[in-house]
């Protein structure tokens, strides 16, 4: 049995872009450009840290997050995201795999902070 696809084609902040619809549901993210995907990755720590940093009366919003470090390479976006939240050592790496138009969330927690002056 063949399963059926219907194809959008569209332009999109200077680019195109093929949407599959499957049973009228997109089934893929469309990153715009950097910017976007920044805002999206600060979204999503967002969610995150609401859903498992539970500190009573502590949620964060979008102005207790912000970007270290992004990139963009060929089709795929890479950024390094933290809190300003003091003492929760908490960043995040996502990654946006262009190919696939899959995001990926990697949180860390920084255990130690040491300084060496020799090797």
């Amino acid at each position: 049995m063949r399963k059926s696809y219907r194809y959008h084609q569209s332009e999109m902040a200077g680019g195109i872009f093929i949407a599959i619809f499957k049973k009228g549901k997109v089934k893929i993210m469309i990153i715009t450009g950097m910017e976007h995907f920044q805002s999206v990755c600060k979204r999503k720590l967002v969610e995150w840290y609401n859903r498992n940093m539970p500190v009573v009366g502590k949620e964060i919003d979008l102005s207790h997050v912000f970007i270290v470090w992004s990139c963009k390479a060929l089709q795929n976006y890479k950024c390094l995201a933290s809190t300003t939240v003091s003492g929760d050592g908490i960043y995040a790496e996502y990654t946006f795999n262009g190919d696939k138009q899959e995001l990926y969330e990697d949180v860390y927690r920084k255990l130690t902070n040491t300084c060496h002056t020799e090797e």
